[in-house]
């Protein structure tokens, strides 16, 4: 994501993949080291980690289990405030978009970049992972005149 550190974090992820898988979830197991900002408790680590952890979480179970998981209301309510908070930015670049978020439990993120409608509706979890571009994992339902849109709706 930096230009800059590119070649760092390159050959880090050389390092790692020699490693033995085993030895990989131990590390994942410890928690980041304590000089990272991901290791912050507490609000920090929620932002710097959750929405990492949890897609790519789906993009390993996925495969595997297509169903959707049932999540405790905690997690919801986590990814529901980086929803409300992250779909306004992505949805930056889609100008003409009315984008209307639906979660099956009633609540609702409405994001203004114009006047045609779209609307995704699902569960908590899944419409996170459609936000984060997991657009054919997620089981979602697309509606309205700004589907064609949708694209421009990037994380």
């Amino acid at each position: 994501m930096v230009p800059r550190l590119h070649g760092i974090t390159e050959a880090r992820e050389r390092r790692a993949r020699r490693l033995p898988y085993a030895e990989l979830l131990d590390r994942l197991e410890a928690g980041p080291p304590p000089w990272s900002p991901t290791g912050l408790p507490g609000a920090g680590y929620e932002l710097g980690n959750l929405h990492e952890f949890f897609v790519h979480h789906e993009d390993v179970r996925r495969p595997q289990d297509p169903t959707p998981r049932r999540l405790d209301a905690a997690l919801e309510d986590a990814l529901w405030r980086r929803t409300r908070l992250l779909a306004p930015l992505f949805a930056a670049r889609a100008r003409g978009l009315l984008l209307r978020l639906e979660a099956t439990d009633g609540r609702v993120v409405e994001v203004r970049r114009g006047s045609r409608p779209a609307v995704v509706s699902g569960t908590v979890g899944e419409l996170f992972l459609w936000l984060w571009g997991r657009r054919d994992a997620a089981r979602v339902v697309v509606s309205g005149d700004g589907v064609d849109l949708l694209s421009r709706v990037h994380p």
